[in-house]
């Protein structure tokens, strides 16, 4: 089977990411926005998934996506930091998919210039936790409620997956770094519904 490919997003993607995150278990989506998501979701989210205030990538199995990662600012850091999030198919999870498009976000984040990157994790998926504690040992982690927030250096940011994985992809997120929104200190990470702020909003909805 031939690996996923995997190349930026756009507002094109919104049917397809839709698709996707249907098919998910409940315990998936849950895992990836802390709360409650429709089937579909709304139009909304899809576009702050695929439009964040920093870039957002696709991984494509027969032109249907399996794979979405993306980074944004982090709301009230006073330092520029990138929080990272991904979420995976079923089919496709336990395969590495996911650490491969969290280097290519990390990659780009690190080249907008953020310093430190951000990982918000529900305590209850073990399996992420692992994988961030493995990769970064030393990462420094604080409990909030049922989330820990994982914090690491960006410059010891994930290995990019290879050429054929990424489909150029990494070329051009070097060329599309420029074009990042810059940070201010007072960013919401759009897209990235496990913030507090995001979680709040959705709530109100």
């Amino acid at each position: 089977m031939d690996a996923p490919r995997i190349r930026t997003a756009g507002e094109a993607d919104t049917d397809d990411l839709a698709a996707m995150l249907t098919g998910l278990t409940d315990f998936s989506l849950y895992m990836r926005f802390q709360t409650a998501v429709g089937r579909p979701p709304r139009e909304s989210l899809l576009l702050r998934l695929l439009r964040p205030a920093g870039a957002a990538w696709v991984a494509t199995r027969d032109d249907e996506i399996v794979g979405h990662a993306m980074w944004a600012w982090a709301a009230a850091s006073t330092v520029p930091t990138a929080e990272l999030a991904v979420v995976i198919s079923e089919p496709e999870q336990n395969r590495g998919l996911g650490i491969q498009l969290l280097g290519i976000a990390a990659g780009h984040a690190f080249e907008a210039g953020a310093t430190r990157l951000l990982f918000v994790v529900n305590a209850a998926n073990d399996r992420v936790a692992r994988m961030i504690r493995r990769r970064w040992p030393a990462v420094a982690v604080e409990r909030d409620g049922s989330l820990l927030n994982f914090v690491v250096p960006a410059a010891a940011q994930l290995p990019p997956a290879s050429d054929s994985q990424m489909d150029q992809a990494c070329s051009r997120s070097k060329a599309a770094a420029s074009s990042a929104k810059p940070f201010t200190g007072a960013s919401i990470p759009t897209g990235s519904s496990s913030s507090k702020a995001i979680r709040k909003t959705q709530a109100a909805r």
